[in-house]
């Protein structure tokens, strides 16, 4: 986190805070807010403008400026949690951690603060994606299981041992598809996807989902047609749209009769 500087009044010039202050706001995980009296920061890391607290220069939640109206007035520190909307683009909310204290008497109040959302986020990931997979894993490695004594109970007749053995092989590529999924979700973890959004082309993004589920569809015979809509565009991260993307298209592949068409519109 590094700290910009924001000269709001000249009587509360920032270059007239300790050094050491700065030095330790530097050093935080979280971000930091210093505000002169009329809660006008002087003071705020670059975290500030993502988490949409401040608007034209002055803070924008009502539940924090009471509160911090409430530190300036009672002198003490205040810890709580308050939760600011994402904005225009995306929908939940920022859960935040605040620590509120005042630096001087009647004079400058630090506003410290942690997102908690991106931890509650991954949380729910976790959780949801760990009792699915738990699940779906239990069928493909069932099903192994009883091909394999199969295969031996028929080791004497090669046409059942094919057979059994070309369903081991659709087993193992469905258990290959869900440790995938367990690697894509490490990715998804590492970051929060709006804060690397960008516009993307939606064309694109399906014919790159589609020629990644190509192989898939050529297995089944099954001819997937994309229908495009020019100068149709999405926000969001490239990467996971594109993976969200495929694994609709390869459901819709993996559930389609064989010798037919799947239709992305």
């Amino acid at each position: 986190m590094r700290l910009k500087r924001r000269v709001i009044d000249e009587a509360y010039d920032p270059r007239l805070l300790p050094d050491m202050l700065i030095k330790t706001l530097n050093n935080l995980d979280g971000d930091a807010l210093v505000l002169a009296p009329g809660e006008q920061p002087i003071f705020a890391s670059s975290g500030i403008d993502r988490l949409g607290i401040l608007r034209d220069g002055r803070i924008d939640s009502p539940e924090l400026l009471a509160t911090i109206r409430v530190v300036r007035r009672t002198n003490t520190k205040h810890t709580g949690r308050i939760d600011i909307p994402r904005g225009p683009i995306g929908e939940g909310i920022h859960e935040l951690t605040v620590n509120i204290f005042p630096l001087t008497e009647g004079d400058l109040v630090i506003v410290l603060i942690s997102d908690e959302s991106e931890a509650q986020r991954v949380h729910e990931i976790r959780r949801d994606f760990v009792a699915n997979i738990s699940h779906e894993l239990k069928t493909p490695i069932g099903a192994l299981s009883l091909l394999s004594e199969a295969v031996l109970g028929a080791k004497d007749e090669p046409e059942a041992v094919a057979m059994f053995a070309t369903r081991m092989q659709s087993e193992s590529k469905r258990l290959t598809d869900l440790v995938q999924e367990i690697i894509n979700l490490s990715r998804i973890q590492d970051s929060d996807p709006l804060q690397v959004a960008e516009e993307v082309e939606v064309g694109f993004l399906v014919k790159e989902a589609i020629d990644q589920s190509q192989i898939n569809a050529e297995n089944r015979h099954i001819t997937v047609t994309f229908q495009e809509e020019k100068n149709l565009t999405v926000w969001g991260d490239r990467d996971q749209l594109t993976m969200a993307t495929q694994n609709l298209i390869d459901n819709a592949i993996n559930y389609s009769p064989e010798n037919t068409k799947v239709a992305v519109t």
